[in-house]
């Protein structure tokens, strides 16, 4: 087994970092929408102009379907990166 070259570490640093954002980003949009908090708390104190559009089914279904996509890209990234093996780049 060979030692990780200088680089490699700190790529897997930022691949790791980009897969937990996915996830939490994705979560967010995904459930956030469709809570009561969307409609009482985020749209009222700060995006007050916005309301009609942010409370529109349609957009709030995108921001979910964005999310799931945020999800799925970080699931995808986190099985690339266990299919690897330790000491060889990546192809």
């Amino acid at each position: 087994m060979s030692a990780p070259r200088s680089g490699e570490s700190g790529n897997r640093f930022w691949r790791i970092l980009f897969v937990i954002l996915s996830l939490e980003i994705g979560g967010f949009l995904a459930f956030v929408p469709w809570a009561p908090v969307w409609e009482q708390r985020l749209i009222v104190g700060y995006l007050a102009p916005v309301r009609p559009v942010l409370l529109n089914y349609y957009v709030r279904g995108a921001l979910s379907g964005l999310g799931l996509v945020n999800i799925w890209l970080g699931i995808t990234q986190a099985r690339a990166m266990r299919r690897e093996a330790p000491g060889e780049p990546a192809e």
